[in-house]
């Protein structure tokens, strides 16, 4: 059982889990040199699985609010793939 930031209320596993990955989005987190992928195109991917599962339990719960969420979350998870893409791009040219 986890304690909130004022150290009163038990919170659940999930939530705690959650809060932590909130305080590191992963904008500073290394990215392997291995991968194909740039940081812009890993996480717009991420945002983009993120949206659709918004979407999905929206849609499972008639939450109209949070379907609309995750349908920007998946926009905006494209874009910045996209941007991404185009930097590798940039950089496959450069080299």
């Amino acid at each position: 059982m986890f304690v909130n930031m004022q150290g009163n209320a038990p919170l659940s596993h999930g939530l705690a889990r959650e809060l932590r990955a909130a305080r590191f989005d992963g904008a500073d987190a290394p990215v392997d040199r291995e991968s194909n992928m740039n940081r812009d195109q890993l996480k717009g991917v991420a945002q983009q699985v993120k949206g659709k599962v918004n979407e999905v339990v929206g849609k499972a719960t008639g939450n109209r609010t949070q379907q609309l969420k995750g349908d920007l979350q998946q926009a905006t998870g494209t874009a910045r793939k996209a941007y991404g893409d185009g930097k590798a791009k940039i950089r496959k040219l450069g080299r």
